[in-house]
């Protein structure tokens, strides 16, 4: 059985034994706003989670998650808030073992942590936004999950403006350790 994808802009057609598969991408980036209507501000492109991943080290568990604000976001990236999905096992993650990095350079941060509807919100801001082109890693710091079903955290990224509108960039899976 031959398999094959072509590419064809925005196009994507797969051959799989002789029969074309045809399917459009459409990118979560191309959201465009600067100003909303309800007087919130947003980015022109939309980041994008890069890369994320989860280890053991220990009795902890550590996140990382690597942010792309792309060249033409039309703002700086300023705040990105992590959060457990509903229906998920409740996420704790240590505040103060936060590692945050623009450019593969370590930079301040502050680090909040809120209770929303019964969930932790977890919300790091940078002390200096990231410009457009940067690419930001985040790693955090938990307590090593042993018991319960796998949670689900998400990923979200807000301008830096007077009235951001918080854009949710994905979810990640955790697993509890064997």
């Amino acid at each position: 059985m031959t398999h094959k994808l072509l590419s064809r802009s925005s196009k994507f057609v797969a051959v799989l034994g002789g029969v074309a598969l045809t399917a459009l991408a459409v990118p979560f980036s191309s959201v465009r706003a600067l100003e909303l209507s309800d007087g919130t501000t947003a980015f022109e492109h939309n980041p994008l989670i890069a890369s994320s991943s989860q280890r053991s080290i220990g009795m902890r568990e550590r996140y990382r998650f690597t942010i792309t604000v792309p060249e033409d976001a039309g703002e700086s990236l300023k705040t990105i808030s992590f959060r457990p999905v509903a229906g998920a096992s409740e996420m704790l993650f240590y505040s103060n073992s936060a590692v945050v990095e623009v450019g593969g350079e370590e930079v301040a941060a502050e680090i909040a942590s809120n209770e929303t509807d019964g969930l932790t919100l977890l919300e790091v801001a940078l002390t200096e936004a990231a410009a457009p082109g940067s690419l930001v890693t985040v790693e955090l710091e938990g307590p090593r999950i042993t018991r319960g079903g796998p949670s689900m955290i998400g990923v979200f990224a807000s301008a830096d403006a007077e009235n951001p509108a918080p854009y949710f960039m994905g979810c990640m899976w955790t697993l509890p350790a064997n």
